[in-house]
């Protein structure tokens, strides 16, 4: 289970890669996680928008999309955050709870 030192450091690296960066795709391995939303709104809203600066409170991380949606996140027992660099493929934001 993640402590509110990895959530807080999954906010450090939400901002160090993703602040000002476009969503350029969704992929969503088990659409068991989302709450009031389908794969398919999702991918609608966010792609194209901008993340702005994250913020946490306890376990919940925020991350806002410039003029669109606010994702929020909950790291529960288990789970993984990444994103993907479009130039390299390599993983910019990884981390395992």
């Amino acid at each position: 289970m993640p402590e509110l030192p990895d959530v807080e450091g999954f906010r450090q690296i939400l901002l160090t890669c993703g602040r000002h960066r476009s969503v350029t795709g969704i992929d969503v391995r088990d659409d068991g996680v989302l709450r009031g939303v389908t794969e398919k709104r999702l991918r609608r809203e966010l792609e194209g928008r901008r993340f702005g600066k994250a913020w946490r409170h306890g376990k919940w991380l925020f991350a806002p999309t410039g003029g669109g949606p606010t994702l929020v996140f909950h790291f529960g027992m288990t789970g993984h955050s990444g994103a993907v660099t479009r130039r390299n493929r390599s993983k910019c934001m990884t981390a395992s709870c």
